[in-house]
């Protein structure tokens, strides 16, 4: 897929800053509105004082930067500045600190995905929300320059919706967090 906007460059050290798992929540959270560590903490469940610290160590590495036209001294709103996206590029720069990263956003996605397909099939989702949900998979035969442009496709499209100031606010009646994923990878399994 294309990069969304600035992809920052990857080291090590951000591949193992954001491979822990409240790390990754604090990211999704702030990726779609800006937060405080009060607001963080109150959705993670965490304390203001763990959320502080990970909010930290998530600027440290140019993850996160704070919302100049919010906030006080004494609070301080966070927006994300890291990559929505990671390319092939980014991940083949850090290898083994890549992988530390993959293996834990894998595992947050496969739960995630795993708690809406419980949360539909057990009923616990309202049905006009079940329905509006949904996951593709389909298989394609493509040539690279056809996946580059599926990619490319999709990039755009995520990217349109997000820049909808419409879509970032969590105060607008009816709204509800949405989590998008798109991928185009080859079929590793059938190297046909």
């Amino acid at each position: 897929m294309q990069p969304l906007r600035d992809a920052i460059p990857a080291t090590t050290d951000m591949f193992k800053a954001m491979a822990h798992p409240l790390r990754i929540r604090i990211l999704e959270l702030i990726g779609s509105t800006p937060m405080t560590a009060s607001m963080l903490a109150e959705r993670t469940g965490e304390s203001t004082g763990s959320t502080s610290y990970h909010l930290r160590q998530l600027e440290r590495h140019g993850l996160i930067r704070e919302d100049p036209g919010r906030g006080t001294k004494r609070e301080r709103w966070w927006i994300s500045t890291g990559p929505r996206q990671l390319t092939s590029e980014v991940l083949r720069s850090d290898p083994a600190a890549a992988r530390i990263l993959g293996e834990s956003m894998l595992g947050r996605w496969t739960h995630q995905l795993e708690d809406f397909y419980t949360a539909v099939v057990t009923g616990a989702l309202p049905q006009d929300v079940a329905d509006a949900s949904g996951i593709a998979r389909t298989r394609l035969h493509l040539t690279t320059a056809e996946m580059a442009d599926l990619s490319g496709e999709l990039s755009e499209v995520l990217e349109r919706w997000h820049d909808d100031p419409t879509h970032l606010d969590p105060t607008r009646e009816g709204a509800r967090p949405v989590i998008t994923l798109a991928a185009v990878f080859p079929d590793l399994e059938d190297t046909k």
